[in-house]
């Protein structure tokens, strides 16, 4: 605990810059060198005043002794030692003082033991040779081969340093000896990396003994005054503090979260001098544009002014932003955003004031020299500096003799391998025509895996042949197939999460690029949950969510249908057009991956988004969600599949025509699989077995050149095989140490030896044949085989006695009553969907468990159940084959099954959420007696707000975030409510309630509700399914235009 909080930041710093210094100078041996050169520069303020301390200690000693001795001759026993006393209390001093003589060895001790073990703990250390001396993760054993000789040169140096100290004197020579036998006991045994380390600092220490005799004969302090006074000297100390403040609120937040989520840049399609000419633009810029302000507010006579504003501005925002994040979750959730801001301003005040009282500025100049490491350490340590490793392909594929091979690697995203297959393990040739056109000509590998469940580190691990994931994470500089193949002049590379230096095109949007940039810092400066309530949450994708500079042709385009697809289809064009190819084609593109925006005949959908996100809270399904909800989204993710088949079918059609196919090495693979299955609560991560057989699978098709006939190879291989693969294809072996193999040369039944990679290959492998035939039977029983997606009818239930009535007639059974139950769309009925959700009634109450049959044109097309899905009771979803809804209109209708077979079915009445929710307020029997007018607590962004016998009229302006928050409506929570608003609008508009409860008491976009009420009278019923809603509310309304409201009632019951 002592060294978490004491010793662990200083170990953080030093493991910084020491990899910063690595990257830099691509020398372990000076960069531990350097390390121990700049810890003893920045800890060289300390030193000196420790020699001071020590010098003065020494002065005093000198004119104690021979008062001493003339004591010890006068005196004798008590009087003596109270003689003694006296003097030493005379002079201020006292013997226990003589230990200062170590002090300087004291500053050093934190450092040394920060640095013993992050070096210690450093394993790229070992197998790092230095010629002479050894391993510098392994102690050296230069005298005769087994004597330790380093620990004693250590040693040696460190005598020497002790006793040419200023001040030493014989008596500290005890001590000194003491102590630098010590630590070669301690560190006799210590790897050749750390002594390097400790040796190096005693040799500065030694070189410093000598220096002020060495300044004092060249007289260097001299030109270091006469620089002072130069103008380049005056001018950094009067507004280098200006380059410090500015980086210290803008480039170290921005840098920070960057570093770690440097996919922002890959999103944007930003090379890597883009990236550094932003980089650059944020730190320099704001500086030099104070520097002219500030220059010129000095020939006004209000520079005093100018820094009091710059200093409060800036150190506010690095206070605020900092505060924020190390003061998240301390206070009361309702008030913590505004106590942070207070606080902020309160610190921010003080150090101003102390600042500009004790003419500091000066000294944040020179701090700014700090500032260049924030860049390095982005450039060079963070998981970002993969996106600037300079490349050494021209060395490593140097002498190496390639053919002309034309290579297409196509790697899809979120496709199981499993996906694919019959359940004979088989490829299901006819629903995948593309496939099996393809596996005619090429080997197939049925139980291809991949090695890992995230795009960001699979797809570089397969253009690397190795893992890249932990501290290796991105594209291996100069060892991978890219960089290979660009030394030939003759690459197409697409990918979103490698740098954009590698591909061939990019989709840089300026206005929202600029957009993105300025949202993403505004994200970061403010109060996490404050901010999100305002602009949402930072998407995943790490694009298009700016609020600033949007322009409508942006707007428009962004809404494109499945860029990602476009993607594929304008590269087949392209090849189409121009009848040939690059050599080498690395494409991966974001399909079949969610959201599920085509069906298998290439129509669009909309309505599988909203189901996504009812069922997911980011990349996890809800566990109480029904089996039968996540199979609608397993149905639709077989539709993108089959919509993926069509597109590999027209790549091939591509190829063949411009003669291409035959002579090329075609590999078609996926980064990672995707699970649907019941136990599994998340699509991507491997969190189960259940989850993991899918997610672990991934399509595999290797087609050689000129190769006639297909084969089925059933080993055990991963994505780490292809590099070694297509190299070989090529005429070369992999430059590169790689942990591929080539699987022209894998026998039938094996396996490679980087299977032993996959994900949690320990625990599961061992069971992987029965776990892919669990997920083929399951896929069987869920969509059949051999038929195409787009004709079949689904049972989601997975209950084999509803599976009979699919597609049959329902006329004979048929009840002539209705079901008591109502059932709502949600706004999903649409003719060109094949999705839809909403909720289902039973008398007005919300109903789990109900057997639903969809019907279309007198046939049961989909059977399906309701249930709770995050939160929310009674939700259904279903999907219906493509062929009964296109290109036609058509009348689907829902049918309650009730029974055991013979089933009866009875037809659900179609209703409202408006009406559903009058009838439960009507029939609530709790009432809450609420004086709404007197209960306005607050408001804002109104132009007027009256309250009269008539209501609360409430005049808006358009962009003002008007709202009105109004009291709580109990002392005590309230369970489900529902809110009855009764208001006439002077137009169309959006109105939201937000609410709080006792989990979450502040406003919040998890708990709100929104509604449309039309130009004119509305009545208005809302059901918050909290159960614990508690505190003040508040009514939104719509910032987009100017309106007049006069809400006329509210009341509320449960």
């Amino acid at each position: 605990m002592i060294y978490q909080y004491t010793l662990a930041p200083i170990e953080s710093i030093l493991e910084t810059v020491f990899v910063i210094l690595i990257g830099i100078s691509n020398s372990y041996f000076l960069s531990l060198v350097l390390l121990a050169i700049l810890v003893r520069l920045a800890t060289k303020p300390l030193e000196k005043y420790v020699r001071r301390a020590v010098t003065s200690q020494a002065e005093i000693e000198s004119v104690l002794a021979p008062q001493i001795d003339e004591i010890k001759q006068k005196f004798t026993s008590v009087k003596r030692h109270e003689a003694i006393k006296r003097l030493y209390s005379r002079y201020a001093y006292h013997p226990a003082f003589a230990i200062r003589s170590l002090a300087g060895l004291g500053v050093q001790l934190p450092f040394f033991i920060a640095a013993y073990f992050m070096l210690l703990g450093y394993s790229q250390l070992n197998g790092v040779v230095i010629p002479v001396l050894g391993d510098l993760g392994k102690p050296d054993t230069l005298l005769f081969g087994s004597v330790h000789l380093m620990p004693i040169v250590m040693t040696l140096v460190n005598i020497l340093a002790l006793v040419t100290a200023p001040g030493f004197s014989r008596k500290n020579l005890i001590q000194g000896l003491f102590i630098s036998l010590m630590f070669l006991i301690l560190l006799y045994s210590s790897p050749l990396g750390l002594l390097i380390y400790w040796t190096t600092s005693n040799l500065f220490s030694l070189i410093s003994n000598f220096a002020p005799a060495i300044s004092r004969k060249l007289n260097i302090r001299k030109p270091k005054e006469q620089f002072k006074n130069t103008f380049i000297g005056r001018s950094f100390e009067e507004y280098a503090y200006l380059f410090f403040v500015t980086n210290l609120a803008i480039a170290l937040p921005l840098l920070g979260v960057l570093g770690e989520q440097y996919n922002f840049f890959t999103a944007h399609s930003l090379p890597s001098k883009s990236i550094i000419t932003l980089l650059l633009a944020i730190s320099i810029v704001p500086a030099l544009v104070l520097t002219v302000l500030r220059w010129a507010s000095k020939r006004v006579g209000i520079v005093n002014i100018v820094d009091s504003s710059i200093l409060f501005s800036f150190l506010g925002l690095f206070v605020f932003y900092t505060l924020n994040k190390v003061g998240y979750g301390f206070f009361p959730p309702k008030y913590e955003p505004y106590i942070l801001l207070i606080v902020a301003l309160l610190v921010t005040m003080v150090a101003v004031v102390l600042i500009l009282k004790n003419q500091l500025m000066r000294f944040l100049s020179y701090l700014s020299l700090i500032i260049p490491m924030i860049f390095l350490n982005f450039l060079f340590v963070s998981p970002a500096s993969t996106l600037f490793k300079s490349s050494q392909g021209t060395q490593t594929s140097k002498g190496l003799e390639m053919n002309d091979t034309p290579v297409f690697l196509l790697i899809f995203d979120e496709f199981s391998g499993l996906t694919l297959q019959n359940v004979k393990g088989q490829l299901d040739v006819s629903r995948y025509p593309g496939f099996a056109e393809l596996a005619q000509q090429a080997d197939y590998f049925p139980n291809a895996l991949t090695v890992h469940s995230r795009t960001n580190i699979s797809v570089p691990s397969i253009a690397s042949g190795n893992l890249r994931s932990g501290g290796n994470k991105g594209l291996a500089s100069g060892q991978n197939l890219i960089e290979l193949f660009q030394t030939r002049g003759s690459v197409d590379a697409n990918s979103m999460v490698l740098p954009a230096d590698f591909m061939s095109e990019r989709d840089t949007k300026q206005t929202s690029l600029v957009s993105d940039f300025v949202t993403l810092y505004v994200y970061i400066i403010f109060h996490q949950d404050w901010i999100e309530k305002k602009i949402g949450a930072i998407p995943e994708t790490w694009k298009g969510f700016g609020v600033f500079f949007k322009k409508d042709e942006y707007q428009k385009a962004d809404q494109r249908l499945n860029p990602h697809e476009r993607q594929f289809i304008d590269w087949m064009k392209k090849v189409d057009d121009g009848g040939t190819s690059s050599q080498f084609n690395f494409l991966h593109y974001l399909i079949p991956h969610v959201d599920y925006t085509t069906t298998s005949l290439g129509q669009p959908i909309k309505n599988s988004k909203p189901i996504m996100r009812i069922l997911v809270k980011k990349a996890s399904f809800v566990e109480n969600a029904n089996t039968a909800h996540v199979n609608v989204l397993y149905h639709n993710y077989m539709q993108q599949s089959a919509y993926t088949d069509r597109l590999l079918k027209e790549f091939i059609r591509v190829l063949k025509s411009k003669k291409l196919f035959d002579q090329s090495l075609i590999v078609i693979t996926s980064d990672h699989g995707v699970s649907y299955n019941r136990y599994g609560i998340s699509r991507r991560n491997p969190i189960n077995e259940d989850s993991w057989k899918n997610i672990v699978s991934v399509p595999l098709f290797i087609k050689y050149p000129n190769q006639k006939v297909g084969n089925v190879n059933t080993s055990f291989v991963t994505t780490l095989d292809l590099s070694n693969t297509i190299l070989k294809v090529v005429g070369i072996d992999s430059p590169w140490e790689s942990v591929g193999q080539d699987l022209n040369r894998i026998a039938d039944n094996s396996q490679t030896r980087s299977v032993e990679l996959t994900p949690k290959f320990e625990e599961y492998f061992q069971n992987i044949k029965v776990q892919f035939q669990n997920a083929r039977v399951r896929k069987k029983t869920l969509f059949g085989e051999e038929d195409s997606l787009h004709t079949i009818a689904v049972n989601y239930t997975e209950d084999p006695a509803y599976t009979g009535l699919l597609t049959t007639d329902i006329a004979e059974l048929t009840a002539l009553t209705p079901s008591n139950l109502q059932a709502h769309y949600n706004g999903s009925l649409n003719p060109t969907e094949i999705s839809y959700f909403g909720t289902v009634y039973d008398d007005y109450q919300l109903a789990n468990d109900i057997i639903i049959a969809a019907v279309v044109d007198g046939k049961i097309q989909a059977v399906f159940k309701s249930g709770k899905a995050d939160e929310q009771d009674g939700f259904f979803a279903f999907s219906l084959p493509e062929k009964e809804i296109t290109p036609t209109e058509f009348n689907v209708s829902l049918y309650e099954i009730q029974g055991a077979a013979p089933f009866r079915l009875r037809e659900i009445q179609r209703t409202t959420t408006q009406k559903a929710m009058e009838h439960q307020f009507s029939e609530s029997k709790q009432r809450y007696a609420y004086d709404w007018k007197e209960s306005v607590l607050k408001s804002h962004g109104l132009e007027a707000l009256r309250i009269g016998k008539n209501g609360i009229k409430v005049k808006t302006n358009k962009g003002d975030d008007p709202l009105v928050v109004f009291k709580s409506i109990s002392t005590h929570a309230i369970s489900e409510p529902i809110f009855h608003i009764e208001l006439d609008s002077n137009q169309d508009q959006k109105i939201t309630i937000y609410y709080q409860t006792i989990h979450k008491q502040k406003f919040h976009e998890s708990q709100k509700i929104d509604f449309l009420v039309t130009k004119g009278s509305n009545s208005i019923y809302i059901k918050s399914t909290e159960k614990d809603l508690s505190g003040p509310f508040r009514i939104d309304f719509d910032q987009s235009q100017s309106t007049e409201v006069m809400v006329k009632n509210i009341e509320v019951r449960n």
